[in-house]
């Protein structure tokens, strides 16, 4: 099969045409038409014409077409309602008296489905439906038409011959034979064949692709056609059968006269037959030597093509591969459990047994529940606070209940669910049943390396080891065999502890790219369509349902791997190549050792994570306490060496008293009664204040001329709380004297903004909690008011904290660099937008694309005074760790998507190869032995392989040009991470090159 790849966008593959303006269409348009031609009928045409032209130059103009045809068309709401009247008469044109076949004077049938509506006589209506036994007939009963069927006409379905061979013994079938159609139920007159050669009845039905809904003495049968309608129907729009079955009765009769034959029973089990059937079919077992029954568990499933399958889509001397690209080769699954599936004691496996339990995605049953039958009563532990999957499994209730829920296995990047890989769920999530369907799925050949998504990992994986001695002997596992690797998805990680959410992090995780890890969550919304009417189902029922629900939604991802591979790779090519900017800056700001015991850190947590983490601050913040501590100190070393100062204060302590009083201005600006204490407070505070700044006297005299000059109310500016204090930030630059106290508030200034932005990030968290809190718990007037008034304080103290935030980050833009140059890239700007919760995106932002404010992250790349402040060294080594993480990651992205575009091809090369192996008929002829049989088997498999062959091509074409595309940004942006950790993977090749 050749393949070759390009790279065109199935999305925006189109041709821009010129878009008008709306003031194009402002005209009068019934005008227009009445100059271009008055003529009634003509005008018509010519106005269906101009709305075609306009809706197809016009991409802008949607409106046009979908307002003013709506519009027109209500012009002619009467003639189109008399139309549908004309319908109802017996004669629709003239000249029309007649037999259109014979010639009769009064015919008196004509055919809902055949097209036109001619008008025929007995005889001929039955010569020309032959063919066509189920369209449905009306007959003139002299006032209106009444439904008719061809089985009254005489109609007899012969079986077991070609078309137009009469049968010299022809068996009478019931005589209520009913047989459903897309169209309706038909009471239908059926002969099987009685020849020497006959077949089985159920054969005869079969060849005439009429499936029988019993094996001995069928009095019901359905179409092919009904059933692959109502397959593909159910698959789109999860309708029930029942609800099927009740349209097909009204589309038979919707008036309640006739007597329509109720099969619905025969329906459901012919659906659950043929459901089984089509899946045995395109997994090949009718291509095999051995009968169905020895078909393997799992064999049926549909898999991931873009997943590592040794021996089919990854080099054969994978485990001999450089260790620097076996993370190429890593099996990234997730696993969770769904509530929403239950299903009620309706039925047993005695009555309701499945057709397929355990040949595609549920485990087999009778092994499965042998096992879990130990297990009812087991407790499950948990340390880990915040999430409540392992509260579940000891708390939910399965009072009247056979199943709580479906717990399921798929890779966590593609969403293929896994073969083996569900289970019933008893009650809860319990280990044992979670354990099963694990190594279930992991029984076939696999690499040696696997990641698990889970959101309960960090419990799960406390015991694994010690409970797999408890599974089956076919299911026990060598841990010498497999390195796993256990992870939280990513949107369940905040409710994990804080050491969860770095050591089970898969953004920390070396060899996944950017998987979130939540695909399991994605892919529940296929399957929760289905819970309303698989909760009734039997346990059989239930199984093959979900199970023809699984597969094709497998399929249907098969199908658009080429699309979402190719989308995937076009949004992370340039994010990759901005976080290695991002990071390549960061890093050439800092001292090449420091980045090798920063790397050499980050390298021995990944391979021991009781290291120490390099993701985690181990300082904290300095507080205002902390500072005020220092300059005490300083001044005491001062003393000590005979320094004196201007005044009995310090000017540390003045500096102090100062930032202090401000921000008493904001604390205490509405409680009178403490107006006097404040300003007693600052007149003594001034006294001192003088002393090391004698301008603030003319400053404040100045202040005062000005106010006056304006002619403004002075009692304003004299209250406490209005007193400006004249710190060195309000004083003008050239009145700061020497510096000193400019330093001194600056320290102090620095101090208070970083103890500010803890104290919001604290009050942030504090007002998310008590609204979730109450969200989820608050019920009543009285204890919602309650919440609501916490709530209200938690907001007024995250308005102080940004306030005070605010006001010590002017003091410092006032007071110019100070002790550190860099300062504003710590202490940023805080606008309104900045100002919200971690979990809380801007406007506009979903899940995927959420942003994290600034003032989440750590307390700035370059706080501190000096290179030697550990705090400054402290956070840099964070963020350095985050941003490598980031940029490895999204190098991997790009890598992984290249690897798996390769992988898919190949998959599907070989799948075509083994369909046309398949067609060749040694293998299963003995089996078989008729001629059309094997005719049918060897077309049905090139049929196949062409599928699959035709989707490679597709593939190809559609990535052609990735190859290029990512060479051409990689040499002008992406540095490839280092070789220890990510490794540049080959570029997509062509699998018939190989």
């Amino acid at each position: 099969m050749e393949q070759t790849w390009e790279f065109n966008d199935p999305v925006q593959d189109y041709e821009h045409e010129v878009e008008l303006s709306p003031e194009d269409y402002d005209f009068d348009y019934e005008a227009f038409l009445d100059d271009l031609d008055p003529e009634p009928k003509r005008r018509r045409r010519t106005q269906s014409v101009c709305y075609q032209y306009l809706a197809s130059h016009s991409q802008s103009h949607l409106h046009f077409v979908q307002d003013n045809p709506l519009k027109v068309w209500a012009r002619y709401r009467d003639e189109y309602l008399g139309e549908l009247l004309r319908h109802e008469a017996r004669l629709t044109h003239s000249g029309e008296d007649t037999c259109d076949g014979c010639g009769d004077p009064n015919p008196s049938f004509r055919c809902r489905e055949c097209f036109g509506n001619r008008l025929l006589c007995a005889g001929c209506m039955l010569d020309g439906h032959k063919r066509h036994p189920f369209h449905r007939l009306e007959k003139w009963n002299g006032t209106h038409f009444e439904p008719a069927n061809l089985k009254a006409l005489g109609l007899k379905l012969q079986l077991g011959h070609r078309d137009g061979e009469s049968c010299i013994n022809p068996i009478k079938g019931s005589a209520d034979f009913v047989i459903i159609h897309v169209n309706g139920i038909h009471d239908v007159a059926v002969n099987f064949c009685g020849c020497e050669t006959a077949k089985l009845h159920v054969l005869q039905l079969l060849r005439a692709r009429l499936f029988p809904a019993t094996t001995t003495a069928p009095k019901t049968a359905a179409t092919f056609d009904v059933l692959e309608f109502f397959h593909i129907h159910n698959f789109e729009s999860k309708t029930s059968a029942w609800h099927f079955y009740s349209a097909l009765a009204r589309q038979t009769d919707n008036t309640g006269l006739a007597d329509v034959k109720e099969r619905y029973e025969q329906f459901r089990c012919l659906i659950r037959q043929y459901r089984h059937l089509q899946i045995l079919k395109r997994a090949g077992r009718g291509h095999s030597a051995e009968p169905v029954s020895a078909t393997a568990a799992g064999e049926c499933a549909v898999e991931c093509p873009a997943c590592p399958h040794p021996g089919v889509n990854i080099p054969s001397d994978w485990r001999e591969t450089d260790p620097s690209k076996q993370w190429l080769y890593t099996l990234i699954l997730a696993m969770d459990a769904n509530f929403r599936l239950k299903r009620r004691k309706t039925s047993s496996n005695d009555f309701d047994p499945g057709l397929g339990t355990g040949l595609a995605y549920f485990v087999e049953d009778e092994p499965f529940r042998t096992h879990i039958a130990q297990y009812v009563d087991q407790s499950e532990m948990s340390s880990c606070s915040g999430f409540s999957a392992v509260a579940d499994a000891n708390s939910r209730s399965a009072k009247g209940l056979s199943s709580t829920g479906v717990g399921a296995l798929v890779c966590a990047r593609h969403q293929f669910v896994r073969p083996s890989g569900a289970c019933d769920l008893q009650k809860g999530e319990k280990y044992a049943n979670m354990d099963y369907i694990f190594w279930s799925a992991l029984k076939a050949d696999r690499p040696h390396r696997v990641v698990i998504s889970y959101d309960i990992a960090c419990q799960w994986s406390v015991n694994l080891w010690p409970r797999v001695q408890f599974l089956p002997d076919s299911l026990q596992v060598d841990p010498a065999s497999i390195k796993l690797i256990d992870m939280i998805p990513d949107f369940h990680r905040p409710a994990h502890k804080e050491a969860c959410q770095t050591t089970k992090s898969l953004q920390y995780l070396e060899g996944v790219g950017t998987t979130d890890g939540e695909s399991i969550e994605r892919s529940w919304a296929g399957t929760n369509p289905l819970a309303n009417s698989t909760k009734e189902m039997g346990p059989g029922a239930r199984h093959d349902t979900l199970d023809d629900h699984w597969g094709d939604m497998n399929w249907k991802r098969i199908v658009g791997m080429g699309a979402s591979l190719l989308r995937k790779l076009k949004l992370a090519v340039p994010s990759c190549s901005q976080h290695r900017a991002e990071f390549d800056h960061l890093t050439a700001n800092i001292k090449a050792p420091t980045v090798a015991t920063w790397t050499a850190m980050i390298q021995a947590w990944e391979a021991d994570v009781t290291q120490p983490n390099p993701y985690v601050t181990t300082i904290k913040a300095p507080t205002q306490v902390d500072v005020r501590l220092a300059f005490a100190r300083e001044e005491a070393a001062q003393i000590s060496r005979g320094a004196t100062f201007l005044h009995e204060r310090s000017p540390n302590v003045v500096m102090s008293m100062g930032v202090d009083l401000e921000a008493q201005h904001l604390q205490l600006a509405k409680l009178l009664e403490r107006r006097n204490i404040l300003r007693r407070k600052i007149d003594a505070w001034m006294e001192s204040h003088v002393v090391y700044h004698p301008c603030v006297t003319q400053l404040r005299l100045d202040a005062a001329r000005a106010l006056a000059a304006a002619a403004r109310e002075t009692t304003g500016p004299d209250e406490a709380e209005n007193i400006k204090l004249w710190l060195p930030s309000q004083i003008p630059p050239h009145l700061r004297g020497d510096g000193t106290a400019v330093l001194l508030e600056w320290r102090l200034r620095f101090a208070q903004a970083q103890e500010a932005l803890a104290e919001l990030r604290h009050s942030l968290r504090l007002r998310s909690f008590l609204t979730k809190f109450k969200h989820k718990n608050v019920r009543g007037q009285r204890s919602s008011t309650r919440s609501q008034g916490l709530i209200s304080r938690a907001e007024e103290k995250v308005k102080a904290a940004a306030e005070t935030y605010t006001l010590a980050r002017l003091a410092l833009t006032s007071l110019g660099p100070g002790g550190n140059a860099k300062w504003e890239s710590i202490i940023k700007p805080l606008r309104p937008e900045h100002i919200r919760a971690m979990a809380e995106g801007l406007d506009g932002e979903s899940e995927g694309n959420r942003s994290i404010s600034w003032i989440w992250f750590a307390e700035g790349v370059a706080r501190g005074v000096g290179d030697d402040d550990p705090g400054l060294e402290d956070t840099l080594r964070v963020e350095w760790a985050k941003a490598r993480a980031r940029a490895y990651r999204y190098a991997e992205e790009v890598h992984l998507l290249m690897e798996e575009m390769r992988r898919t091809l190949q998959w599907l090369l070989v799948r075509s190869e083994l369909w046309i192996a398949r067609s060749r008929c040694e293998a299963w002829s003995n089996k078989i032995t008729c001629v059309h049989s094997q005719n049918g088997h060897i077309a049905y498999a090139y049929r196949q392989a062409a599928i699959y062959r035709g989707l490679g091509r597709k593939f190809g074409k559609m990535w052609q040009g990735v190859p290029q595309f990512v060479a051409a940004l990689a040499d002008d942006d992406i540095v490839e991470p280092e070789p220890d950790v990510v490794d540049t993977a080959l570029a997509p090749v062509d699998p018939g090159t190989e």
